[in-house]
């Protein structure tokens, strides 16, 4: 992969994050932010209704999942430094980005 600033991702880390996964993706429209992140991760969308979603390891191991709340924060504080991919799902439509836990 070709390197870039920290925190950011190019479109081969998206390809890679689909691997992962194993899911054709739409785009939804969400950012996650801090990134990298320490004890907590925020959720910014413009998606209706009830948003689920699931954080799996750089090896595809699922980690967390649930619903998003209204404030959209995630505490990851127990998950270990690394890479994650977090995938949100409207019940219709299903996306993941990259973020980096330090």
């Amino acid at each position: 992969m070709t390197p870039v600033a920290q925190g950011s991702f190019d479109v081969q880390d998206e390809i890679v994050a689909n691997f992962f996964t194993g899911i054709e993706e739409n785009n939804l429209n969400f950012n996650v932010f801090p990134n990298p992140c320490t004890t907590n991760l925020i959720i910014k969308h413009t998606l209706n209704g009830q948003i689920s979603y699931t954080i799996h390891s750089a090896t595809a191991e699922y980690v967390s999942g649930g619903r998003l709340s209204i404030d959209g924060i995630i505490d990851v504080a127990d998950l270990a430094a690394g890479f994650y991919t977090i995938q949100l799902q409207d019940g219709q439509t299903i996306s993941s980005q990259i973020f980096t836990k330090n």
